[in-house]
């Protein structure tokens, strides 16, 4: 498998965080809509969309686990963490302030005390490593 499809398939983790919390959210969001009403019609549906949301949160949650599994085949234990922190932290390679917070966010380069270069050279021999089921 060539590295560009190991990538997409560890980023997922990435897209599986954000699906379970707007699925968490939006179930939150409909229970809180029904606060101070006596609907049972409606309570019953919300019921039942929080069933299906669980259900798509565990299909997700084996998904993530899969990943971590392939994550953990990497034999070498400093690769293997260039790839946890990415993949599973969601963490930059770089260091440098988050928009959104307007912190300093650490990369994964200055927390583990290699040069960005470094880093990336070892992120990618894990990724040749990665076997995926």
């Amino acid at each position: 498998m060539d590295l560009n499809s190991v990538r997409e398939y560890l980023s997922q983790a990435y897209i599986i965080d954000r699906q379970v919390a707007l699925a968490l959210r939006k179930a939150e969001e409909m229970r809180r809509s029904l606060y101070g009403r006596n609907i049972n019609n409606a309570k019953a549906k919300v019921d039942d969309y929080e069933r299906k949301t669980a259900e798509t949160i565990n299909k997700l949650i084996e998904t993530r686990l899969k990943i971590e599994k392939a994550i953990s085949s990497v034999p070498d234990t400093v690769q293997r963490e260039i790839l946890e922190r990415r993949y599973l932290m969601f963490q930059p390679f770089e260091s440098g302030y988050d928009k959104k917070s307007g912190k300093y966010k650490t990369g994964i380069a200055e927390d583990m005390d290699y040069s960005e270069r470094h880093v990336y050279r070892l992120h990618n021999m894990a990724l040749e490593h990665i076997n995926i089921d």
